[in-house]
């Protein structure tokens, strides 16, 4: 049996994160939670998913700082942040 790889999306937009989650779901060793905001996100990490997937701009925490937590809690969780950001300083900072 395959290794089930556990996916965490953060997504506020419900629509995005479904298509996200169904788009992820297609591949059938992947188990994706859609959380809408950081904090329920974080309150999850003890279930150690194997990637997180952070929307950039969220309410509440900010991506770049549930990346500075998910890191400090377990810096060997996969993290890709996505943004819609065009500047570049963001990317990088990210």
């Amino acid at each position: 049996m395959e290794h089930m790889i556990k996916i965490f999306t953060i997504e506020d937009n419900l629509m995005y994160g479904t298509l996200i989650k169904h788009t992820l779901e297609k591949k059938q060793n992947y188990d994706v939670t859609l959380f809408q905001n950081g904090e329920d996100c974080l309150k999850h990490m003890h279930l150690n998913p194997d990637i997180v997937t952070i929307d950039y701009n969220l309410p509440g925490i900010t991506g770049l700082e549930i990346l500075k937590r998910i890191n400090n809690y377990n810096n060997d969780i996969d993290v890709i942040i996505v943004s819609g950001q065009t500047d570049i300083e963001v990317a990088v900072e990210a």
